[in-house]
C-alpha cells in the first residue's frame, strides 16, 4: 500500500493520526502539509516529546538561547511551546506535549565532588554537553535509560491504550542523526511497527545524500501548498530565522518512507531455572505477566525446578494463569542442566532466561529485550542492565558499590558488547542461536554463551533500556560464593574455546580500570578500600576451590528482594 492509498485508508475509515514529534516544531517542519490536508479529514494529534528545558547553562546552550533571541532557556521554552499550540491549531490539529528534557539540559547523575565543579563548568554533568560531539553523533547514553521507558509509558497510554480501532503514526526518520530524533524514531519503530516514517527538515535541506541513504521503506513524496505551508511555518518565530535565515525557502515537498506492513509478532518464551526459590519466585512471575506486549507476544513462562525442597513449586502453581508451566523434578542437577531441558522445551522465536532471584524495574523490561531482536536478525543474544537494590547492611553497601564501579568499567567498554555484561541473571536468546547451543556441564554458562554465540557468526547486544533489580549478597560468605563461581568458570572455558580468544574476552584496558578506580576513591574512600579488602579476600579463598563445581552453594542473603512477601 502506497502512501495516497494510506491516506485515502485513514479519511474513509476516519482514522486518528498520531505525529510523533521529538520537538517542538520537528514534525510540522517535516511533515505540515499533510498535516494539514488530513486534519480536514479526521483527528489529527501532534505530539511533541522533548518540550521542556533545564537549569543547565553550558556553552552550547548559551549559544543556542542568544541565536534564538532571548536571555534565559525558560522564558524561550514557554514562547516555544506557545508558538507551537497556536501553528498546530492553525494547521486544524491539536497539540500535545509529552514535557521531556530536551538533550542539552538532561542532566547525569554524579557523585558530591563532580556536583560541586559543574557548578563552575556545568558539561560536567551534562550527558550531552555539546551539539556537534554528542548530539549528532546520535547515541542515546545509557543515562536516558529511565527517560525513555518513561516516553514509551506516556506513548502506550496516549495511543495504542486509546484507541480500540485503526489509527495511524508517523514519526521521524531520524536524518540528521540528532539524538532526540534517534530515540523518538527507535521507540515508536518498536511502538508501532507500520508508522510512516517522515523524513527530517532542515536536515533534509543540505542532505539530499542522506535521504537517499535512509533504509526505513519506499520513498515517497507528498507535495503540498508553498505558500501556504511557509506562511504557517512562519509561525515559529522563536525558530524560523534562525533555521532557515530570511531566503524563500521550499518545504512544501515533504519526503515519506513507506515499508511493508508487519502482521505478526514475535513469540517470547521466558525460561526460569529455580532451586529453592520461595522467597522472589511469586513475585517475578506476577511481574512478567503484567509487561506491557507491544512488540511480542508472551507465549509461556516455564519454571523447571531443580529439585527444589521449599514451596517454590507451589508457589509457582498457585498464579493463575495458562502460560505458566511448573516443572517439578525432584534430582538436582545443576542450572545448567535445566537450562539445557529449557532449550528442547521452549516454542517462541525469542528465549529469555531469567534468574529467579531478579524482578522487571518496570513493565517495558521484555519489550526493551525484544525491541533489539526487530532491528538486526543477526542478533543472537541481547543482555540487559542490572540495577542493585538499597542496602540493608554496610557489607551490602560495598558490593553495591563494587558493582557500580565493575559496571562503569564495563558498560563503556566496546559499546556493551563484552563478556562481562552477559549476565547469568537475565539475557533474551534467539532461537537461530539455541538451535546451536547447548551447555557443557561444567563451566560459567553466561560466559560461555557469550564466546558461543561469537563463535557462531551471531551478534550480541546490551540493551540499557532492559532494566532489572538484584540483591547483593549481605554478608562475606555469601559474597564468597558467588565470586568464586566466576572464577572457577573463567578456568573451566579453556576446555572448549582457545585460551588467546579467552584471555583476549576478559581483558580490559588498564586506562580505562585506572580511571573509574580513581574516580570511585574520591568518591567515597572508605567503600573503595573496604572493597579492595572484600576484593582480595575472596581471591584467597578462589586459590583453595581449584576446582570445578556444578552446583553451587546458594547465596541466601541475595534471595529476597521483597520483605513481608
Amino acid at each position: 500500500m502506497n502512501l495516497n492509498e494510506r491516506i485515502n485508508s485513514i479519511i474513509k475509515e476516519k482514522k486518528p493520526c498520531y505525529f510523533v514529534s521529538p520537538h517542538l516544531d520537528d514534525a510540522v517542519f517535516s511533515a505540515g502539509s499533510l498535516i494539514s490536508y488530513l486534519a480536514k479529514h479526521t483527528e489529527v494529534f501532534v505530539v511533541s516529546v522533548f518540550s521542556e528545558s533545564g537549569p543547565q547553562k553550558t556553552f552550547s546552550i548559551k549559544v543556542f538561547i542568544k541565536q534564538c533571541g532571548f536571555k534565559d532557556a525558560k522564558t524561550l521554552f514557554e514562547a516555544r511551546r506557545e508558538e507551537d499550540k497556536a501553528v498546530i491549531k492553525n494547521l486544524g490539529a491539536k497539540p500535545i506535549h509529552l514535557g521531556f528534557t530536551d538533550a542539552p539540559w538532561r542532566i547525569k547523575k554524579v557523585g558530591a565532588m563532580r556536583r560541586f565543579f559543574a557548578k563552575t563548568f556545568p558539561e560536567i554533568n551534562t550527558i550531552y554537553p555539546t551539539h556537534r560531539w554528542h548530539i549528532a553523533k546520535g547515541k542515546a547514553s545509557a543515562e536516558d535509560a529511565e527517560m525513555i521507558n518513561k516516553i514509551k509509558d506516556g506513548l502506550n497510554n496516549l495511543i495504542l491504550k486509546n484507541n480500540t480501532g485503526g489509527y495511524e503514526v508517523f514519526i521521524p526518520s531520524a536524518i540528521g542523526n540528532h539524538v532526540d530524533h534517534v530515540i523518538t524514531r527507535d521507540i515508536c519503530k518498536d511502538m508501532f511497527p507500520n508508522a510512516i516514517f517522515w523524513a527530517d527538515v532542515p536536515y533534509t535541506i543540505d542532505s539530499s545524500e542522506a535521504v537517499g541513504n535512509i533504509s526505513l521503506g519506499k520513498k515517497e513524496i507528498w507535495n503540498g501548498n508553498t505558500a501556504e505551508k511557509e506562511n504557517v511555518l512562519r509561525g515559529y518565530k522563536t525558530q524560523f530565522k534562525a533555521m532557515f535565515g530570511e531566503k524563500p525557502v521550499n518545504l512544501a515537498q515533504e519526503i515519506f518512507y513507506i515499508n511493508e506492513p508487519v502482521t505478526k509478532k514475535l513469540k517470547v518464551s521466558i525460561g526460569i531455572p529455580a532451586y529453592n526459590e520461595e522467597s522472589n519466585i511469586k513475585n517475578l512471575l506476577n511481574s512478567l505477566l503484567q509487561q506491557e506486549e507491544i512488540n511480542y507476544e508472551l507465549l509461556e513462562i516455564l519454571v523447571v525446578s531443580d529439585g527444589s525442597c521449599d514451596r517454590t513449586v507451589d508457589l509457582a502453581r498457585s498464579i493463575a494463569s495458562e502460560k505458566i508451566k511448573v516443572f517439578n523434578n525432584k534430582e538436582r542437577k545443576g542450572a545448567m542442566a535445566r537450562q539445557n531441558e529449557i532449550l528442547k522445551l521452549f516454542k517462541g522465536d525469542i528465549l529469555v532466561l531469567l534468574n529467579a532471584d531478579i524482578l522487571p524495574k518496570n513493565n517495558y523490561y521484555l519489550e526493551n529485550m525484544v525491541s533489539p531482536f526487530l532491528r538486526n536478525s543477526k542478533l543472537g543474544i541481547v543482555s540487559n542492565k542490572g540495577i542493585t537494590l538499597p542496602a540493608e547492611t554496610f557489607f551490602e553497601k560495598i558490593i553495591n558499590f563494587s558493582v557500580a564501579i565493575k559496571f562503569g568499567i564495563f558498560e563503556k567498554y566496546k559499546a556493551g558488547d563484552n563478556i562481562y555484561m552477559c549476565h547469568g541473571h537475565s539475557r533474551a536468546l534467539s532461537r537461530e542461536f539455541t538451535n546451536q547451543l547447548e551447555w557443557p556441564a561444567v563451566v560459567g554458562e553466561d560466559a560461555y554463551s557469550y564466546l558461543r554465540v561469537h563463535e557462531l557468526g551471531f551478534d550480541f547486544y546490551y540493551q540499557p533500556n532492559a532494566e532489572i533489580l538484584f540483591r547483593s549478597p549481605q554478608n562475606i560468605n555469601d559474597h564468597i560464593k558467588q565470586s568464586s563461581r566466576f572464577t572457577a568458570s573463567k578456568k573451566g572455558l579453556a576446555a572448549y574455546f582457545p585460551k588467546e580468544k579467552i584471555s583476549e574476552s576478559f581483558k580490559i584496558p588498564v586506562i580505562v580500570t585506572i580511571k573509574i578506580c580513581v574516580m570511585s576513591f574520591f568518591r567515597h574512600p572508605l567503600l573503595f578500600i573496604s572493597y579492595i579488602f572484600v576484593h582480595y579476600l575472596a581471591a584467597l579463598d578462589a586459590l583453595f576451590k581449584n576446582r570445578a563445581i556444578i552446583k553451587w552453594e546458594q547465596a541466601h542473603t541475595s534471595k529476597v528482594l521483597i520483605k513481608g512477601k
